[in-house]
């Protein structure tokens, strides 16, 4: 079997610019990565903050029930 292994040669300005567009575009998944672990992190703060409020009121219930 023969591999047709063809090459492509480009200017070395159309690498540049397709470096600096792959660059940005890493910038911009990394930037969004970021915001994503705040958004679960405050998620998380959001339902701890729930989960002590629904105690307080379970407490307060069995309190006013006795």
């Amino acid at each position: 079997m023969v591999v047709d292994k063809k090459h492509e040669i480009a200017p070395l300005a159309t690498l540049r610019t397709t470096l600096d567009m792959i660059k940005k575009f890493s910038d911009k998944v990394t930037e969004l990565c970021k915001l994503e672990k705040q958004t679960w992190q405050t998620v998380d703060e959001l339902n701890e903050k729930c989960e002590a409020m629904m105690n307080q009121v379970d407490k307060t219930a069995e309190k006013q029930v006795i």
